[in-house]
């Protein structure tokens, strides 16, 4: 959840602060090499729920897609000599609204359809070779 706060806040004050852009890709490029390490040397095998964490995280980036949206209205309505440009902006509030409902309805990625629980999709997958090598682990 940190990662995903920290892309929104980048997110949201790009447009005021470029900068933030280059803090942010130097905080996620450290965090990447950091991470890297961590999974494959230092970290024990857990169980795998990176579903749920992704689909958190992907809810937690569009719900600041709405921040967002309400800063640029607020700054347009302020520097603006006119309305207009503020009320075109805050009008994307709408599609941003049937985007967020659409993407919590439409898509199922919590239990699978009855073709996907067919027995070919329980068959044993034959392997194309007969180990597996990490090549970050090759010395």
């Amino acid at each position: 959840s940190r990662n995903a706060f920290l892309l929104v806040l980048c997110l949201v004050f790009c447009s005021l602060t470029p900068l933030i852009t280059i803090l942010g890709a130097i905080n996620f490029y450290v965090g990447r090499q950091i991470y890297g390490y961590l999974v494959v040397f230092a970290e024990t095998r857990k169980p795998d729920l990176g579903g749920v964490f992704f689909v958190t995280q992907l809810h937690h980036v569009q719900q600041g897609m709405f921040i967002y949206i309400i800063l640029m209205t607020g700054v347009l309505l302020q520097r603006a000599t006119q309305l207009v440009p503020g009320l075109i902006s805050g009008c994307s509030l709408i599609y941003m609204y049937f985007s967020y409902s659409r993407f919590e309805s439409a898509f199922r990625w919590e239990s699978l359809t009855f073709q996907d629980l067919t027995e070919e999709s329980f068959k044993k997958r034959v392997t194309s070779r007969s180990t597996y090598e990490q090549p970050e682990l090759v010395i």
